[in-house]
C-alpha cells in the first residue's frame, strides 16, 4: 500500500516529534506489548473491551499484517506510541467493498492523548491517495464511549451485527478524493 501524507498531517506529526512507519517483523514484540498494556488498562477501568483480544486476534494475524505491509506505527523519539492495521478487506463486513480500507487493531500507548484523531487523518490521506472512497471500522456495540468518539469523528453508523457472542457496530467514513482537473 502506497501513501503520501498531506502537509497538514506531516505538520501534526512534526509538532509531536513523531513519524509514521510500517512495522517490521523484529518490532512486533514491542507492538504486541502496546496491546497488552491497553488490555490491562481496560481491565483496570472495568471497560468492556478486548477481554479475549489475542484469542480473537492471534499473533499470526499480526505477523501476516506486518509481512503484507498493512501494519503501521507511530514512533516518537524512537518509541512506538501507537499501531494500527489498514487492510483492503475485513471479515466483519460482508460486502467487502473494494472502494474501502478498513482500520483495525488500533492501539495507542496509555497516557497519550489525541493520537487517535491523528491516526484517522493519516488513514484518510492513505484512502484518498489510493483513490478509495471509504474508511471503515467496527467496534463493540456495548462500548458507548468508543462509539461516541467514532461518531464525533464522522464515522456513520451502518449496522449492528452479532458474531459468536460479539455484538458490534459497523461504521464508515466517506471521503472524497481530490480531483485534479
Amino acid at each position: 500500500m502506497k501513501y503520501e501524507l498531506s502537509p497538514n498531517v506531516l505538520q501534526e506529526l512534526n509538532c509531536i516529534h513523531a513519524q509514521l512507519c510500517k512495522v517490521k517483523l523484529g518490532e512486533l514484540d514491542k507492538v504486541l506489548e502496546l496491546y497488552k498494556e491497553r488490555i490491562d488498562w481496560f481491565r483496570n477501568k472495568n471497560i468492556d473491551q478486548w477481554q479475549d483480544y489475542f484469542v480473537c486476534h492471534p499473533v499470526d494475524e499480526f505477523t501476516d499484517a506486518v509481512n503484507d505491509e498493512r501494519m503501521f506505527c507511530l514512533r516518537q523519539n524512537g518509541e512506538i506510541i501507537a499501531a494500527f492495521e489498514l487492510a483492503s478487506d475485513n471479515n466483519f463486513w460482508s460486502d467487502q467493498e473494494r472502494d474501502a480500507y478498513y482500520v483495525c487493531k488500533l492501539v495507542i500507548r496509555v497516557g497519550y492523548k489525541n493520537i487517535g484523531d491523528l491516526i484517522f487523518k493519516i488513514c484518510e490521506d492513505i484512502v484518498v491517495y489510493n483513490n478509495k472512497t471509504y474508511l471503515r471500522l467496527n467496534c463493540r456495540k456495548s462500548n458507548k464511549k468508543l462509539n461516541s468518539i467514532y461518531q464525533d469523528y464522522g464515522f456513520k453508523f451502518i449496522m449492528s451485527r452479532d458474531d459468536n457472542n460479539y455484538t458490534y457496530n459497523l461504521r464508515q467514513l466517506e471521503l472524497v478524493s481530490e480531483c485534479v482537473c
